[in-house]
């Protein structure tokens, strides 16, 4: 009788075990020993992938798409996810052309951040997103999610997941889950609450009627007189010269000064021949121990007169990433430019543990103490640079609009 009810009990306390945990809670979709999450594709939308190639797409959207790192494995691009939209459609690209890595499935969600699935421990359930993909190695799939699916406000979240896989001379060699990258308008990692990493994309909805406007008012050139600014005045040459038409030269587009900007402890300053710019003040982050760190995104500025940001948009940004070891932190460097077909020229930049300004404003700032210059970045991407504990940074970019031809 004694074992008849220790079985009993026993099979209760497995019962209740198995029925109290969460599976989709298990985001790592792909270990290395190839083991997978459950996922409950009934809670999913299987969509059809779009007839549209990433140009037709990007051709289509009101403006130029958002373009996201995907990280494997926390720290290894695997390639990118674009955003866009236009009246009628979300857009969304994974693209991992150009690399080793290939997509065995994805798991999309756009809409209000209060209506992403998380589990009690504050990951999100990725077997519950609303759309998913299942992929036989491809390195490019597209989403597109008409608008009334997705939310009704202007600004959501998009989280895209994917379980990626390498191979090398047609075999695989490693699996990782990823995750596209996003960071708030200050540059810190939009990260999930619970104990897995992770992030969320803050999205706002482009404007079409900027794009359907915008080429009627441009060929006659009305307004021009009136001194009406157009969406940006990014790099305008604002000099008459000796044009008769008043058009050719006052529009023509120059190279740009900018900065790296971080709101929390910043100090203005002006170079002596480079505009204005910020130095950017880094304090000690525990999670430097932490595999594979924490990673900084600071958005790139203008250079205008009293550090003024006013109302422009970011041109770019710099992303930062510090790990460290026993004793020693050590970070990779990206510089990143958000506008179509424009290239950096020079890049300066500054990392120690000393200022190089007063932060009173009054200091003119020469390059001569920078640690790093353009001839040390390789496809504006610099690797394994000393990080102090607490770090001051400047990062300067030359940026410049494409050649054009007379």
């Amino acid at each position: 009788m004694k074992k008849k009810l220790s079985i009993v009990i026993s099979v209760f306390f497995l019962f209740v075990t198995v029925t109290s945990c969460e599976p989709d809670e298990q985001i790592n979709s792909f270990k290395s020993d190839g083991t997978q999450i459950s996922v409950d594709k009934n809670a999913q939308t299987p969509l059809e992938p779009t007839a549209l190639s990433k140009d037709e797409i990007a051709d289509n959207s009101c403006e130029e798409p958002v373009e996201q790192v995907l990280y494997a494995g926390q720290h290894i691009e695997a390639g990118t996810v674009s955003i866009s939209n236009d009246e009628d459609f979300l857009y969304v690209t994974y693209d991992l052309t150009g690399t080793e890595w290939w997509l065995k499935e994805t798991h999309l969600f756009a809409g209000d951040l209060e209506n992403v699935p998380f589990g009690n421990s504050g990951n999100p359930k990725i077997g519950h997103f609303p759309f998913h993909g299942d992929h036989d190695m491809t390195q490019e799939y597209h989403f597109q999610i008409p608008m009334e699916e997705v939310s009704s406000e202007d600004c959501f979240a998009v989280i895209a997941h994917a379980a990626v896989v390498s191979k090398e001379n047609g075999e695989i060699t490693s699996s990782e889950t990823a995750f596209a990258f996003g960071a708030d308008e200050f540059g810190e990692p939009n990260e999930f609450d619970g104990n897995r990493w992770g992030w969320f994309v803050d999205y706002c909805l482009q404007d079409c009627e900027d794009k359907e406007g915008g080429e009627d008012g441009e060929e006659d050139g009305e307004g021009s007189e009136d001194g009406e600014e157009g969406d940006s005045s990014l790099g305008e040459n604002e000099g008459g010269g000796d044009n008769n038409d008043g058009n050719t030269e006052e529009n023509q587009l120059t190279c740009v000064d900018t900065y790296a900007f971080y709101s929390d402890n910043v100090s203005c300053f002006a170079s002596e021949s480079n505009g204005w710019g910020w130095s950017n003040w880094i304090q000690f982050n525990e999670g430097y121990y932490d595999q594979p760190g924490v990673t900084y995104q600071f958005p790139l500025y203008e250079a205008k007169e009293g550090c003024d940001t006013g109302s422009d948009a970011p041109i770019g940004h710099v992303e930062v990433i510090v790990q460290a070891g026993d004793a020693v932190a050590v970070a990779s460097v990206r510089y990143v430019i958000d506008i179509e077909e424009w290239s950096i020229e020079d890049i300066k930049l500054y990392i120690g543990s000393e200022s190089l300004v007063s932060g009173s404003g009054n200091d003119p700032l020469t390059f001569v103490n920078f640690n790093y210059s353009f001839e040390d970045f390789e496809n504006n991407y610099l690797e394994r640079v000393n990080w102090p504990f607490d770090a001051y940074l400047v990062a300067y970019a030359k940026i410049c609009p494409p050649e054009t031809n007379p």
